[in-house]
């Protein structure tokens, strides 16, 4: 019977009732190049996975592969998924060929590699089979074979688990693909993901603060610190927008219709923002500190929006549609003002050239590499670093 409804979301429904329904559960899907495919090879889904197959049961799928020679790209790809697997099923078989067919089930030695003993099976059950038979298995289950790539996997390093909300499936398959056509830049994606994350983190904060403070102490501009909060501003609303779609589409299994209101409440957002920019600029308010105070909520938003995730918090779906126009709202409020400080077309650039430095990095590296929670804990770091500059060294304006 079909059912009309998103496959990930189908069995996350069945998962929360917690009565095993199936014996063979098979997915038929490409390789996890994106992240909406990647939901579908995660920790979270393989969980599901596990409470809806009854004991003895099996779960089944492929991925792109190679039967004779597995590259240690292949090897580390292959090895996130079995290692993935491996957190709820007791079984896990690994079938070499063109295409790797991973087979799991809960129940230890349910699988076999042996042919003669499938052989058995086929004949006793009476099954009329054109493909899998006697004649095709002894190749397909060559031990030579299945040796090579079961010890090409086990010894991969630097396997992580693929997850929700840290999706390195999608980019070990990235790696994966680059290595066939620009090494170099394959090279590149593998050792950024050897290093740990939270290192990682800590590194381009530090990287990014310092090389803040020293060019201002070097240039003495008035005009940096609010250039960087711009740039910040940009960078950040872009990168918070992706994650929570990333994460809207892990938690609830589709997004496609919703993204449009995703973005609608971030640019509502901007309108509110701006609105309450031009009234407190029209009430001869202090802009000035104004400005600092909403720069400081953007570090302060974006460290709650961490602590959240690392506490395991589930959003319900209008609090998303809240956490995506609150970015809109601080952005909103600083811009009016750094446009009537410095040159507007100037401003807007580099707000233009942050918000797309945010959604190209955060969506091809940051994401995989070091995980949504630390995507906004970085955030919170380049926004803090902008608001400590502008303490330091107030803006004024050029009337």
């Amino acid at each position: 019977k079909p059912h009309l409804i998103d496959g990930r979301l189908f069995v996350a429904e069945l998962a929360k009732k917690g009565a095993p329904a199936y014996d063979v559960i098979i997915l038929a899907l490409p390789n996890p190049y994106t992240a909406q495919i990647n939901r579908f090879y995660s920790f979270e889904f393989y969980r599901d996975i596990g409470k809806i197959l009854r004991e003895g049961g099996v779960f089944s799928f492929r991925v792109a592969s190679s039967g004779d020679y597995i590259s240690p790209a292949q090897a580390q790809f292959l090895a996130c998924l079995k290692k993935t697997l491996a957190t709820q099923f007791a079984d896990i078989k690994m079938i070499p060929g063109d295409s790797a067919v991973f087979l799991a089930s809960p129940s230890e030695g349910a699988l076999t590699y042996d042919h003669t003993v499938l052989s058995r099976r086929i004949n006793e059950r009476g099954l009329g089979l054109d493909y899998v038979n006697a004649h095709y298995l002894p190749d397909l289950m060559d031990p030579a074979r299945i040796k090579y790539a079961k010890e090409s996997v086990d010894n991969a390093r630097n396997v992580k688990i693929n997850r929700d909300f840290r999706p390195v499936g999608y980019y070990y398959d990235t790696v994966l693909w680059s290595a066939r056509s620009d090494p170099r830049f394959s090279r590149l994606l593998g050792a950024l993901d050897g290093l740990d994350a939270n290192l990682l983190l800590l590194l381009a904060a530090a990287v990014f603060a310092l090389s803040a403070a020293a060019y201002q102490a070097a240039s003495k501009s008035r005009a940096f610190p609010y250039h960087l909060s711009i740039a910040a501003a940009g960078f950040s609303g872009m990168a918070i927008q992706v994650c929570l779609i990333v994460a809207f589409q892990a938690v609830y299994g589709y997004v496609y219709y919703k993204v449009g209101m995703i973005f609608a409440a971030f640019m509502a957002g901007l309108v509110i923002g701006s609105a309450c920019a031009i009234r407190t600029i029209a009430g001869k308010a202090d802009a000035t500190a104004a400005y600092r105070r909403v720069q400081s909520l953007f570090y302060i938003y974006s460290f709650i929006l961490a602590l959240s995730l690392l506490a395991g918090l589930r959003f319900p779906q209008p609090v998303f549609f809240i956490l995506a126009a609150v970015p809109g709202i601080l952005t909103g409020f600083i811009f009016p003002i750094a446009a009537g400080r410095s040159s507007p077309g100037f401003v807007y650039g580099v707000d233009l050239a942050g918000a797309c430095a945010g959604a190209l990095i955060a969506s091809s590296m940051l994401i995989p590499v070091i995980g949504i929670s630390r995507v906004f804990a970085l955030t919170g770091f380049i926004n803090l670093t902008a608001t400590c500059l502008l303490y330091y060294q107030p803006l004024r304006s050029r009337t």
